[in-house]
């Protein structure tokens, strides 16, 4: 079958947006964080698309290490330091197609030390649905409820479901502190399982803050003591004005469990690269670095080393992964002490 997409007739094997994704939003997507170049909490990002995928009859066309890899490779190939990374998983004709994309999204200190505006949405969320549950591309109502907020000068819209329970914002999970206590709105309200909204639960617990996942009324919400959002991006969004009523936004509680996630993030394992490149002259250069495509751009450029200056082009033939700088320091001095032989040994193994 042809049909037309923009100007040009495709056949079924170009039809890579045609298909019950792009007709139904059939699909999931996931959002997650790039903080100096590392992707964070990708496994858990991966492991909720993968669970979600089972149960909604759509198909990975591969595993963990090829997909991470994928995303590292956008990453590189757009060079983005700071910004997001975004999964679509979507159901093609023949096929489930998998859609990496990234972008330069960042929040500002600004936003932080103000807090977020919250306006209160009229739509209900129906907590009966199983689509709730999943990440899916039946987004629009969301979208449209966020572009309503922003343009009566809001940050985002407020979720209460049919019976009047608060629920979530259009892109976050919401918390609200009272008396010391923490407490969110529990899964059957009909919330997402948020990744950074299971990471706050998990650094409450360890810091023995009771925690309490329940159905919470409009009122007790606004009786709180403090108010924050959470999500990938966001991380942990203090809330200054709920409507018209302003919360605090430098609440012992919240400031502590911020700073909590943050050392979090600064624990998330910088990768860290032993490498050997092959110049021009056929002579072999070894170093370490932490990301290893700019590092050969940089050599190729003749700003990586003296030694490679004069001998470019220069082309990667080896690397190692090592969760350590130390690690791969000792791999490079290795390597250094090797023959000429024997590194090509070692090459030849590599690849």
């Amino acid at each position: 079958m042809k049909s037309y997409l923009g100007k040009k007739m495709v056949t079924d094997d170009q039809q890579l947006l045609i298909g019950p994704g792009l007709f139904w939003g059939y699909g999931l997507f996931e959002t997650m964080l790039i903080k100096n170049g590392q992707l964070i909490f990708f496994k858990e990002h991966y492991d909720r698309l993968l669970q979600s995928a089972g149960i909604l009859s759509l198909q990975l066309d591969a595993d963990y290490g090829v997909v991470k890899d994928r995303c590292e490779q956008a990453i590189r190939e757009n060079k983005i330091t700071n910004g997001a990374l975004k999964m679509t998983l979507y159901k093609g004709q023949a096929k489930d197609h998998l859609l990496i994309t990234t972008d330069t999204r960042s929040y500002s200190l600004q936003q932080y030390q103000e807090g977020f505006t919250l306006c209160k949405s009229q739509v209900k969320k129906n907590e009966s649905s199983e689509i709730l549950r999943h990440k899916t591309l039946q987004y629009l109502e969301n979208i449209l409820e966020k572009n309503k907020a922003n343009q009566n000068g809001y940050d985002d819209a407020l979720f209460f479901n049919t019976p009047g329970f608060v629920a979530e914002t259009t892109t976050a999970n919401i918390f609200f502190i009272k008396d010391d206590k923490l407490f969110t709105p529990a899964i059957d309200t009909g919330v997402l399982p948020g990744v950074v909204r299971e990471k706050v639960l998990q650094l409450a617990g360890e810091m023995e803050i009771s925690v309490f996942e329940g159905f919470y009324s409009e009122q007790e919400l606004m009786e709180s003591d403090a108010v924050f959002i959470t999500n990938s991006l966001l991380g942990l969004m203090p809330v200054r004005i709920i409507g018209k009523q302003e919360f605090s936004v430098n609440h012992p509680l919240l400031s502590e469990l911020s700073k909590a996630y943050s050392s979090l993030l600064k624990k998330n394992p910088q990768k860290c690269f032993t490498y050997i490149l092959e110049c021009n002259d056929k002579t072999y250069y070894t170093g370490w670095t932490t990301d290893l495509h700019a590092r050969t751009d940089a050599h190729n450029q003749g700003k990586g080393a003296k030694y490679t200056r004069g001998r470019g082009p220069v082309k990667l033939v080896y690397y190692e992964v090592f969760e350590s700088k130390e690690m791969a320091m000792k791999k490079e001095a290795q390597i250094k002490k090797m023959t000429r032989q024997q590194k090509k040994a070692l090459i030849l193994e590599c690849f």
